[in-house]
This record gives C-alpha cells, sequence and structure tokens, in this order.
C-alpha cells in the first residue's frame, strides 16, 4: 500500500473516523441532499462508532466521491496510540475486502492522523515473494491518502520504524534454505547506505576470538557460522557508551543431535528471531537518524545433527575462558549468546546490554503469545523495558532470577552446564547467560520465543505469520 499526505488529492471512496459521542458531518464535502442521505442510513444502521465498527454509504449527489465510508473509535478519552494503530488496521483491512483500490482519510489532528496512518501501513504488510501465482480473490488497497495539515512531517519518525518492523518479518519469514547464515550476514550487509557500519567475522576469525561455544552450534551444518556487528554510531555529538543490542541468530534449528519431534519443526525458520529484531532495530535507527550510538551484534549458526555435530556430553570452552558441559544440543542458543556477550563487553564497553532470543519453550508455557519474557537483577532497566513494551504493545514480563536457580547450573564436568531440564527453564536460561555478563554490567535478557511469530492470534496491526516483534519495543526504549 503506497501511503501519501496530501490536501488536494482526491479518491473516490472519503473515510470519517467517528466516535461514540455521535456522528459529525458538518465538516465533511457533502451536500445538503447526502447529509441528509446519510443521516438516514446512520438512523437505521447498527452503527454506534465503536471500535471495530464501520459503515458505507453511497452518495448521491457527489462528482468526487463515491461513496463515504465510517469508522467507528470509541470514546476519544480512551483512546491511545495503540488503539488508534488498530483503528488504521481496520481502516486497511475494511477498504481491502470493500475492493477499495484508492481512498482519503480526513482528521484535523496529526498526532492521530500519522498514528492510523502507521496502523494502517503495519497492516499491509505481506510476505509472499515466493508465490508464483497470487491470489485474485484477495484484492488489496493501493493507495491511501491522509489529508491532515502537519502530518507528513509527523510521521516521517514512524514511518523509518516501519521499514524496520519490515526488515525484521522479512527476515523471520525467509525460508532457511534461501537465508543461510551467509545470505542473512549479506542481508545485513545491504543496509550500509543506510548508514549501518557493517562488520561480518566468519569462522576463523571466531576461532582467533576463541569462540567455540558458537562454532559449536554450527558445526554439524555445511553453512558457516558467522557473527555480524552492526553500528550505528548516532547523531548526538556527545560521545556515550553504546547500548548493545545481541540476537540469537539460529537460522534453523533441527535441535541438532538432541532432534526435535517433526510437528512443528518448520517454525524453526523463525528461530533467528532476535537477530532479526536487533537488525531490524538498527535499521529503523538509522533511517530516522537516531542520536544514540547502538550496536547489534548477531551470531548467525544453522544447528544441524552432522558427523561433526556437538554431542550431549561434549565439553566446550566459551570465549571468556569458562566451560560448558552441553546435556542438551537443543539448548544451543545461550551458548551462541555466551561468547557474543564476551564479545560486546570486552570490545565496546557498553553502557547496557539486552540480548534477544526465541530461546525457550517455558517461557511460551508460561506467557503464551501475549508476553516476552524479560529477567534482570537490574530493577531500574526491567521496569524502562515493560514501560516500553506497554507503549509500544510489544508487551514484556519479569520472570524471576534466584540462587537457587542457578545453583541448577552447576555441573560435575565443567564450570556450567547448559540446561538442569525443564523446570524453571526460561529462569534457568537467563541464570546461564547471566553467568558471562560482567558483575557492573547493567544487562536485561529478553526470551521472545512466543513473540516472534504467531499461526494464531493475529493482531490487526501483526497480520502475518512473522509479527516483526523487537523494533517497535527497543525503539520506544531506546527513545525514553
Amino acid at each position: 500500500m503506497k501511503l501519501k499526505f496530501s490536501n488536494t488529492e482526491r479518491a473516490s471512496v472519503l473515510i470519517s473516523v467517528q466516535y461514540e459521542k455521535g456522528v459529525h458531518l458538518d465538516d465533511l464535502p457533502l451536500s445538503d441532499v447526502d447529509k441528509a442521505l446519510m443521516t438516514r442510513a446512520l438512523s437505521f444502521s447498527s452503527f454506534e462508532q465503536k471500535h471495530g465498527q464501520d459503515l458505507c454509504v453511497y452518495t448521491a449527489q457527489n462528482d468526487d466521491i463515491a461513496a463515504l465510508v465510517f469508522i467507528g473509535a470509541g470514546k476519544v478519552e480512551e483512546n491511545t496510540d495503540l488503539t488508534y494503530q488498530n483503528i488504521g488496521a481496520h481502516v486497511y483491512k475494511t477498504l481491502s475486502a470493500m475492493g477499495v483500490v484508492d481512498a482519503v482519510i480526513r482528521l484535523t489532528a496529526p498526532q492521530i492522523a500519522v498514528q492510523i496512518a502507521y496502523g494502517a501501513t503495519l497492516a499491509a504488510y505481506r510476505f509472499d515473494q515466493h508465490k508464483t501465482v497470487k491470489t485474485a480473490a484477495v484484492s488489496q488497497l493501493e493507495a491511501l491518502i491522509v489529508d491532515c495539515d502537519g502530518a507528513e512531517a509527523c510521521f516521517e519518525p514512524l514511518g523509518a520504524l516501519s521499514r524496520g518492523v519490515f526488515t525484521t518479518r522479512d527476515l523471520v519469514s525467509q525460508a532457511s534454505n534461501i537465508l543461510s547464515p551467509p545470505a542473512f550476514s549479506e542481508q545485513i550487509c545491504r543496509l550500509e547506505r543506510d548508514g549501518l557500519e557493517i562488520e561480518v567475522l566468519g569462522e576463523a576469525a571466531l576461532s582467533a576470538h576463541g569462540m567455540r561455544a558458537l562454532l559449536a552450534v554450527g558445526a554439524g551444518s555445511h553453512q558457516e557460522s558467522q557473527v555480524v556487528i552492526a553500528r550505528w554510531p548516532g547523531s548526538d555529538p556527545i560521545d556515550r557508551d553504546p547500548l548493545v543490542l545481541i540476537g540469537k541468530g539460529v537460522t534453523f534449528d533441527s535441535g541438532g543431535i538432541s532432534i526435535k519431534p517433526a510437528f512443528d519443526m518448520a517454525d524453526m525458520t523463525g528461530d533467528m528471531g532476535g537477530a532479526a529484531a536487533v537488525i531490524g532495530t538498527l535499521h529503523a535507527l538509522a533511517k530516522r537518524k537516531a542520536r544514540r550510538h547502538v550496536v547489534g551484534i548477531v551470531g548467525l549458526v544453522e544447528n544441524m545433527p552432522g558427523g561433526n555435530a556437538m554431542r550431549p556430553g561434549d565439553v566446550v570452552r566459551t570465549a571468556n575462558g569458562q566451560t560448558i558441559e552441553v546435556r542438551n544440543t537443543d539448548c544451543e542458543g545461550r551458548m551462541i549468546l555466551a561468547d557474543l556477550l564476551w564479545l560486546a563487553q570486552s570490545r565496546f564497553k557498553p553502557d547496557t546490554i539486552v540480548d534477544l532470543a526465541t530461546l525457550t519453550g517455558s517461557a511460551v508455557s508460561a506467557l503464551g503469545n501475549e508476553f516476552g519474557a524479560v529477567l534482570s537483577d537490574n530493577d531500574e532497566l526491567i521496569d524502562s523495558l515493560i514501560l516500553a513494551g506497554m507503549q509500544s504493545g510489544e508487551k514484556l514480563w519479569r520472570l524471576p532470577l534466584s540462587p537457587e536457580l542457578d545453583q541448577m547450573l552447576n555441573s560435575d564436568f565443567a564450570d556450567i552446564n547448559n540446561t538442569p531440564g525443564r523446570s524453571a527453564g526460561a529462569s534457568t536460561a537467563a541464570h546461564f547467560i547471566k553467568r558471562f555478563v560482567n558483575p557492573d554490567q547493567k544487562w536485561a535478557h529478553i526470551d521472545m520465543a512466543g513473540m516472534a511469530y504467531k499461526s494464531s492470534g493475529r493482531k490487526p496491526t501483526n497480520p502475518t505469520w512473522a509479527t516483526g516483534f523487537g523494533p517497535r519495543l527497543l525503539t520506544q526504549w531506546i527513545d525514553a
């Protein structure tokens, strides 16, 4: 869908957003005959201006406007940015179902107009690049014209954010035979044109850095494991220690020797959701020329069984010197993050680290597809992330850390085991990661296993399997 901002361009369909206190027709470009027609049609309809309601009425005396579509906006005092975004998604869905090609929406408040436009933009996303035959029965709104003074300039940050969300969705949606670790790196390198500074570390460089835990995860695959560092230096002239975002990027997770069951294994094309969230966020920051200095580090591997694959019972040495007893090769993401944390802390001396990973089924069991799990020993950092989640619509819920849970990671054969079992799985996974965080380092872990993709229960602004989780949350947090 093409989004336009204009108070001169017209379309045959006019959209009018109406609140529950009554329909107002005075400011609409309608003749007295058409206003009377609208009033009569409304009186016979069940349209009560509630959220999710709409009504289409055709005009009788208007050469420019063939139809007027009323969209319910509920009670004005109860609306938020998120509800206006959902209204925008409803506009897109309703007009597409009607077969409307282009439409004008007239609004007077630019802050409301841009949220509605943003919601419609998010709802219009499709990933159909592999379809050789498009579904003719499904029409789509091709152009939405926003008639509101001052809206275009206000929309620029949200337009940049939508690009980051779409980058994340594109990456998560892509098939694993196409998006291998090297192919993922190539996709990231293309973002240099938007101002990101990109560095790719291949297996030789990773071996030289001693990042054996990450390399062990990818040892069963013929695809080269890689780490990509994407840096946005920021537009703020004041030199500050960077924020570092770390993402797990397992482009396909078979489970390795501890192989997963066949049911739903195809969803493991999305097991690089953490890396996709980090790259989408960096893309959004670059597009909007953000002030903060932010570094993204993603570990890109494929976890496959094979003659060289790591085995249950192996002992692996990490980049910071600690040793890991591998009890389950399907608990690989935390091993990747361990080496990435060493790289982040030793090279960038970050102010704060946030890592993101589709890490545990335990997080999904506890929180479903409504909340990502967030864990940290820093209350202030936790509170700021949870608030950003509420404001962005990408919600987080705190899960516990405790000394008793940490002790479950002790090993008879190494410094730490990579899983003590299913009990408190999201928390013990976070404790594993925390073992590789310096004592004075501000750090939080986000387990987004239930948030990166959804087969059902999709939100109006997240219409596809890949949700694009991450950029909205993280940019809201970074901007705070």
